[in-house]
């Protein structure tokens, strides 16, 4: 309900039960005094002279309610006076915005940045389409898993691009992603640059040829990469490299497996899928080939889990005891002639 139509509904009464008779007598003297009446919503906002040099700055908001199943008008109102609430400038803002063409709703500041970024977001993102599609050569990357599901193998490839600006062929890989960052190719484009960056800092954490998706890091490095829309996956070298795409977000759960060597994380659709231990948790599935957030509200319990190596038969009970203490909702793992080296699974399903 706009506005306009709030003010047209407000009486007399209204404003009776909400002001008080000295501040309503008091208010017809000061509508004079209301500055320009900004109206966002079923807010209204407007500088009110008082008695003092500087204007005080008042906010009234209308809303309709239903009170024992009668419609009302509910009044909230707030000022930079000394009363603070229902004062008589108050008052006179809202004498003052009933007369008729006294307010003109304006956008809300949010909407109208919204509204003066939209043309530069979407020239961003041709800019980067065909900064792709105007070149001989760009690059696409590899991301190979390994027996553990942190680890990957990370591999940078240089091609030719058709004239769709996809990939003709694998090409040959590339290295120079270091130099890159001082001066960079042609071939080479801004989300590129925000890989390299993330290389960067892995590789002071002694990461060469593989990455890790681990911590705030991990999480930053798997955004960059899919940011450029151009990497692929695949689960081992023995299965073809599928590009991978953004999925939906899935809810996360946790569970126990014997036998495996770290933990690992999985995903709310059929099967399992191994799940990153970043921050924020990220899945990275290989099998279907996509990657995303994940729901979780045990997000540093997981984690914590996740970083556990795997556990012999005195230390399952020790770690079962923690988490009946500490994060009782989570699963914890068996016993000791259950699970000979037991390691959490951090699955979403």
């Amino acid at each position: 309900m706009t506005i306009n139509r709030l003010l047209a509904e407000l009486t007399d009464d209204t404003l009776a039960e909400f002001f008080s008779s000295n501040a309503l007598l008091r208010a017809r003297s000061y509508v004079a005094r209301v500055g320009r009446i900004e109206a966002a919503g079923n807010t209204l906002a407007a500088s009110v002279q008082g008695t003092q040099r500087q204007p005080y700055r008042t906010t009234v908001r209308l809303e309709r309610r239903a009170l024992f199943g009668e419609p009302s008008l509910e009044i909230t109102a707030s000022c930079t006076c000394p009363v603070g609430s229902r004062c008589k400038h108050a008052a006179a803002l809202l004498l003052a915005a009933r007369r008729q063409g006294s307010v003109a709703e304006q956008p809300r500041r949010d909407v109208l940045d919204w509204a003066r970024a939209l043309g530069t977001e979407l020239a961003r993102e041709t800019k980067r389409g065909r900064s792709r599609q105007d070149k001989r050569f760009g690059l696409f990357y590899a991301l190979v898993g390994g027996e553990d599901d942190a680890f990957h193998k990370l591999t940078m490839y240089k091609a030719a691009l058709g004239a769709d600006g996809g990939f003709t062929s694998r090409g040959e890989t590339w290295h120079n992603d270091e130099q890159a960052l001082v001066k960079p190719p042609s071939f080479v484009v801004d989300s590129d640059l925000a890989v390299f960056r993330a290389l960067r800092r892995m590789r002071r954490e002694g990461l060469y040829g593989i990455v890790r998706f681990e911590d705030t890091l991990g999480a930053e490095l798997l955004d960059a990469l899919l940011d450029t829309r151009q990497v692929h996956i695949a689960p081992d070298h023995q299965h073809p490299l599928r590009a991978l795409a953004v999925g939906e977000a899935r809810s996360a759960a946790l569970d126990w497996q014997p036998g495996k060597r770290r933990g690992a994380a999985g995903a709310d659709r059929p099967g399992r899928c191994p799940g990153a231990a970043t921050r924020p948790l990220r899945y990275l599935d290989s099998e279907m080939a996509q990657a995303g957030p994940v729901r979780s509200q045990n997000e540093s319990a997981i984690l914590s889990l996740m970083r556990l190596p795997p556990l012999n038969a005195a230390e399952v009970p020790l770690v079962a005891a923690a988490i009946a203490e500490h994060a009782p909702t989570l699963p914890k793992p068996g016993s000791a002639a259950d699970l000979l080296r037991s390691t959490p699974h951090h699955n979403r399903g």
